[in-house]
């Protein structure tokens, strides 16, 4: 297995190298720059601040630079709408409020579409299995701005239970992460729920009924591993995608998170900080496929890495 992990590392090495390159030179051959839309200044005063970002030099010399940098200094360079802060600690501090709704979210998601699909898979054409078939297939139509407002109205305004906006205490989380952990919850139902129907049909479950097992016994020695493989497949992306925030979730609730960060870079042709965003997305996008390749040998014992 550790031969197969290394593979695996090696793999997402080159994937990520791949990544930095296309995302780097799409944005630098994109029409205009980082300071294109600022006001005029004077071409002394733009050659020095363009020489500051190494925008003056040829773009294979910017390149192997940034390369240079991010390789063996870990450094994400300047940003260049944010005076005086790197990429690092701007992509810090959104991460800090997105990492907290992302993990609020997560736990909310798991539980809550586990709990859905089991119900519905161990009940098969039943009203227990319609009902939060049918909640699921609302909750993965459903925009997450409409969802945001609707949870806001509600808990917010209506019962009072909730902060509308901000991150000044506790509370001021729980509705963000409901919010984003109800949109994930709803595919993972299905995919449980799916699972478990192919794996309660196997013959080897037939013949543990036959022997007088409980369903109990059966749920959690037998299909319970072999239902949820489909479900880890699925958290890999879905946890990165939690992890690094929403924008819409984000800008709903107003939290400072890693979202607006990335749109803000992109709108604003902050190269930088652009390019760390897309970094930080991809590192947590290998790292978690390669645990969630890893994990499949526990769930499925036919998985071998040979």
């Amino acid at each position: 297995m550790l031969k197969y992990i290394l593979k695996r590392i090696g793999g997402g090495v080159v994937t990520l190298f791949i990544v930095i390159t296309l995302s780097f030179f799409m944005m630098r051959l994109a029409p205009g720059g980082p300071f294109s839309k600022d006001r005029a200044y004077p071409p002394e005063i733009l050659r020095n601040i363009e020489a500051k970002y190494h925008l003056d030099k040829p773009l294979l010399v910017q390149y192997g630079i940034y390369l240079e940098r991010v390789i063996f200094h870990f450094d994400l360079g300047p940003s260049t709408r944010y005076a005086d802060r790197s990429v690092n600690e701007l992509i810090a501090s959104g991460f800090e409020y997105s990492a907290r709704i992302g993990l609020g979210a997560l736990i909310f998601s798991v539980f809550v579409g586990l709990c859905a699909g089991l119900i519905a898979a161990l009940n098969h054409n039943k009203f227990l299995d319609y009902f939060p078939m049918s909640i699921s297939m609302i909750g993965v139509s459903m925009p997450d701005f409409v969802l945001a407002n609707i949870l806001m109205l509600v808990f917010a305004l209506q019962l009072g239970w909730l902060p509308v906006a901000g991150i000044d205490s506790f509370s001021g989380y729980i509705l963000p992460s409901a919010t984003l952990g109800l949109i994930f919850a709803s595919s993972i139902a299905r995919l449980t729920r799916g699972g478990m129907l192919e794996i309660l049909g196997q013959d080897f479950v037939r013949t543990a009924r036959a022997k007088g097992l409980s369903q109990r016994t059966i749920l959690w020695r037998h299909t319970l591993k072999g239902g949820l493989v489909p479900v880890v497949s699925y958290l890999g992306p879905a946890i990165a995608s939690m992890m690094t925030g929403s924008l819409i979730v984000e800008k709903v609730f107003n939290i400072p998170g890693l979202g607006r960060f990335f749109v803000d870079s992109a709108t604003n042709r902050d190269y930088t900080l652009a390019m760390g965003s897309v970094i930080v997305f991809a590192v947590l996008i290998i790292a978690l496929n390669i645990f969630v390749d890893c994990v499949y040998g526990l769930l499925d014992p036919r998985v071998t890495y040979d």
